[in-house]
């Protein structure tokens, strides 16, 4: 913000010929006077530049603080060289590449097939869950499974189901049976043992 237009004008002239002009010997003469207090000891001058005196006073105050504030603000160094190096290097930033939008664009509709993956599979695994359940209602419950034999393979598995089949040749309802040994063991193989029962 600009400062305002002055309101003071200046009490005398050193140079020029001016009314207001004094001389050398007159201003060393005032400052004679100055340095020895006559204005002050002269009871009558104090009496008519009494006022006067006192509002030069209150300025010379009023200076004094400003060249303070002055000399405060004029002993700022300003910003280091790195941080001037710093502002330069932000300032020049353009932001990322269009092979950078492009890779975030393909990120964001991976996440989106993704998503759908996501929300199939759910769908699918519920499908699921409720399958393994009726299969598991549906299975012959068996109260333990017979010990596997010596040359069964360590980590071999013991599982069964079952199902009811209708064979139209013979118009009979069958149940059958299966009880199967998995081996986890590379190689390893599976043995199937089925048995069938005719339900009257």
């Amino acid at each position: 913000m600009a400062l305002t237009s002055k309101k003071y004008e200046r009490i005398f002239s050193e140079t020029g010929s001016d009314g207001d002009l004094i001389t050398a010997d007159e201003k060393a003469l005032m400052k004679k006077e100055f340095d020895e207090n006559t204005y002050i000891e002269d009871k009558d001058a104090v009496i008519r530049l009494g006022p006067v005196l006192w509002q030069l006073q209150k300025i010379t105050e009023e200076l004094d603080y400003l060249r303070t504030e002055i000399s405060n603000n004029k002993d700022k160094t300003g910003i280091s060289n790195s941080q001037a190096n710093a502002i330069t290097a932000n300032t020049a930033k353009t932001g990322i590449t269009t092979q950078q939008a492009t890779a975030i664009t393909d990120n964001v509709n991976e996440a989106k097939r993704l998503d759908g993956l996501i929300a199939t599979n759910t769908t699918n695994i519920t499908a699921n869950t409720r399958s393994i359940g009726i299969n598991n209602l549906a299975a012959i419950n068996v109260g333990s499974y017979p010990l596997l034999p010596p040359t069964a393979p360590a980590g071999t598995t013991q599982s069964h189901g079952s199902e009811i089949v209708y064979d139209v040749r013979q118009k009979k309802y069958f149940l059958n049976i299966y009880y199967t040994e998995d081996s986890s063991r590379a190689g390893g193989k599976r043995i199937i043992r089925t048995g069938q029962i005719e339900l009257k």
